[in-house]
């Protein structure tokens, strides 16, 4: 059989991970090897967290409650190893050179998770991606995994965490498959008219799915799914509280809003936040989820308080931008009608990724009294070649400008851009409805998009 991955279940993008705070609930204890330092992460999470021998001779994780779940330990030849952490444990990792010997707490059990993992097998090389028969295939060997754990005389809640996770792996790499065929091999992927229908019935009842890398973003991008598809409605004011109504599992629900909520102001602000925080009210269980929502409405505060230059209803400040040719348009010579703009670069992923989906919408808007602008921050010789080339393969169904001096522009610092992609809407009388709009690729752009006309 060939193996197909569709990606890499870690994603190692900077030197350290967040500093682990709180009170120390379990703790990974790695013993023998020669190397200097000892690499862990936690699965799911950008970045890892080297740590240097203590008094004793040991690396020692010291892990809080909220970060329970799977870790990985990568030796010093790169291999990885999966460590299950439940609350209280104490794992112990003997290791010499490439080998390793689990002792401790946990012991059978991270046995079984190395040995057991989902990879997402096809049965031969004649089996199409994305097809009927490799959606089969997945579903058989997410099935086989779940009923072997069941057999096992595990405990109850390790049943219930390993079953999560080969479910919501498997949901969450079905989910970005076509993505990454677009973004990264420049594919228009041919989907099996059933790939999405597991979405239909999905309730999101299981507790443990907290426990599963990136498992409130795989929720996102199934939500939104869920939206393209009609399985439930797009909202640009209401969402959330459509969101979760259809997740059962209490525990999951409070945390799923808080981390959209923090997300959100990570990348930024929303214009709408306050409207977010009354649907998350309603929705918060413990006295932790409530404690942590109070961090939120704080933080929210204070960056209303930044975000006032670019708040909804202020005028846009105007810029000059070229296209490919030279010829200089200003914002405000779209005065009447509705302005988009996409703020992007050529070395972006996430933002290419994102213009075949702004792409099709200003298609599907082309009779509207809308403007779509994708706008380039590249700058220096090299760049605007590169910015040159892309735009000759890429169409124009938006005007392609390039912003002089780019991130440096007075434009960037007017319009508080820290990180691309950045969608900024103006209304038809030159004020800003949202400087911090959705992206393409989230069906509640185009509804906002279609309401303002």
């Amino acid at each position: 059989m060939r193996k197909i991955q569709l990606l890499a279940a870690l994603c190692f993008s900077c030197f350290c991970v967040q500093t682990i705070i709180g009170q120390t609930s379990a703790r990974i204890v790695k013993r023998g090897g020669t190397e200097t330092n000892a690499t862990f992460a936690r699965e799911g999470e950008s970045g890892y967290k080297k740590l240097d021998r203590n008094a004793s001779n040991e690396f020692v994780l010291e892990i809080d409650k909220s970060k329970l779940g799977h870790y990985t330990y990568i030796s010093p030849s790169s291999r990885y190893y999966t460590i299950y952490v439940n609350d209280g444990a104490n794992i112990i990792l003997e290791t010499s050179g490439d080998s390793i010997i689990f002792k401790g707490d946990n012991v059978e059990e991270n046995k079984y998770v190395n040995t057991y993992k989902y990879l997402g097998y096809t049965p031969n090389d004649e089996v199409k991606i994305f097809s009927s028969e490799w959606i089969a295939a997945r579903n058989k060997e997410v099935a086989d995994l779940s009923a072997r754990v069941d057999q096992t005389s595990f405990s109850d809640s390790f049943k219930r965490l390993q079953k999560a996770m080969y479910k919501y792996t498997d949901m969450r790499l079905r989910l970005e498959g076509p993505v990454n065929a677009i973004a990264f091999r420049n594919e228009t992927p041919e989907l099996a008219p059933e790939y999405f229908d597991f979405l239909k019935d999905l309730t999101f009842e299981e507790d443990e799915i907290v426990l599963v890398p990136k498992w409130w973003m795989a929720m996102e991008m199934a939500f939104e799914q869920m939206e393209r598809d009609g399985v439930i409605p797009v909202s640009t004011k209401d969402y959330l509280d459509l969101y979760a109504k259809r997740i059962k599992s209490k525990k999951v629900r409070s945390a799923f809003l808080l981390e959209i909520l923090n997300n959100t102001l990570l990348k930024g602000f929303s214009d709408d936040f306050a409207n977010y925080l009354v649907i998350a009210d309603n929705y918060m269980v413990t006295d932790a989820d409530k404690a942590e929502l109070s961090a939120v409405k704080e933080k929210y505060a204070q960056l209303t308080e930044r975000n006032k230059p670019v708040a909804r209803g202020v005028i846009a400040p105007d810029f000059v931008a070229k296209d490919i040719n030279g010829k200089e348009y200003r914002l405000s010579d779209y005065k009447g009608k509705v302005v988009l703009v996409d703020f992007w670069f050529t070395g972006c992923s996430p933002c290419k990724a994102e213009m075949p989906h702004l792409e099709k919408i200003a298609r599907e808007m082309k009779d509207e009294n809308i403007q779509f602008i994708s706008m380039s921050l590249d700058t220096g010789e090299g760049l605007i070649q590169a910015w040159k080339e892309f735009i000759a393969k890429k169409g124009d169904e938006t005007l392609n400008l390039n912003l002089p001096d780019g991130f440096r522009s007075p434009v960037v610092k007017q319009y508080l851009i820290r990180g691309v992609p950045r969608i900024l809407i103006v209304d038809k009388e030159g004020k800003i409805v949202d400087a911090y709009a959705k992206r393409p690729s989230d069906p509640k752009l185009k509804k906002q998009l279609e309401e303002l006309l």
